[in-house]
């Protein structure tokens, strides 16, 4: 019985694992694709610059 008791316990441990490292695989996308959108905006942001800058 206490055997039974400590897989169980190990495989709860397997889960709450997983569902850790799938939190933090979502974060991280979630952060690429925010670093992502703040490339293009100061992509886009520089591009008016220099098209400022070129007609003053």
């Amino acid at each position: 019985m206490q055997q039974h008791t400590i897989v169980y316990q190990s495989r709860i441990a397997d889960l709450h694992a997983a569902a850790e490292a799938d939190r933090l695989a979502r974060e991280v996308v979630r952060a690429e694709a925010a670093q992502s959108l703040a490339d293009r905006v100061a992509e886009r942001v520089a591009e008016r610059a220099r098209r400022w800058v070129k007609a003053a």
